[in-house]
């Protein structure tokens, strides 16, 4: 299950699309519920495409810095470590 935070926002992707997590007030448990509920202005199944690309773009992201601190690791160029320095900032 995909899970993120967006700000305050506690979220996960299940089946049905997004959903944050609601903290209950007083005694009441907390909950999840529709993401589409709290993320207006957009609408329906729009919050959940924006969400998916976030998710993946994230990801994406994580994978990349993987990627250049093992090149930086490996280089011996120093206006490459700067570069890669700079990129993972």
């Amino acid at each position: 299950m995909d899970t993120m935070t967006l700000g305050e926002l506690q979220l996960r992707k299940t089946e049905e699309g997004w959903q944050f997590l609601s903290e209950g007030l007083g005694n009441d448990p907390d909950r999840w519920c529709d993401a589409t509920d709290v993320l207006g202005p957009f609408g329906g199944s729009g919050v959940n495409d924006l969400l998916d690309e976030l998710a993946a773009a994230r990801a994406r992201n994580e994978q990349l810095s993987g990627v250049l601190q093992h090149i930086r690791g490996k280089s011996s160029c120093d206006d490459a470590w700067d570069l890669i320095d700079e990129t993972l900032q």
